[in-house]
């Protein structure tokens, strides 16, 4: 297996962008099938909507994580993916998954 995707299969960190409450949203099925994963595994859900999920803390930006993330899970819309994809790139999440139809032109840049 390479290195990349033994990163993202292995990760103890995952940054769960664009988490949500709202029952049957996108976000809120992300949250409960990561929340349902084996393993001992650090979730860090991302909403600037809420402060908490499920009773878990949720933060407003990728910013406010306060370790390294292995693994970032993006499920916002698709005008906001090349900003957050950065933002993990900056955080240096070692892998990413993208959700959405990602053949926006905001997305060829």
């Amino acid at each position: 297996m390479n290195d990349a995707l033994a990163a993202m299969l292995r990760a103890r960190s995952i940054a769960l962008v664009g988490a949500s409450a709202r029952p049957g949203s996108f976000g809120a099925r992300m949250v409960d099938e990561v929340g349902r994963s084996s393993g001992e595994r650090r979730l860090h859900l991302v909403n600037p909507r809420y402060e908490s999920i499920g009773g878990r803390p949720c933060v407003p930006s990728m910013k406010h994580i306060d370790e390294p993330v292995d693994l970032v899970l993006l499920g916002v819309r698709d005008a906001a993916l090349a900003d957050e994809l950065a933002s993990a790139a900056q955080l240096g999440a070692r892998g990413a998954v993208v959700f959405g139809t990602a053949h926006g032109p905001e997305l060829r840049r």
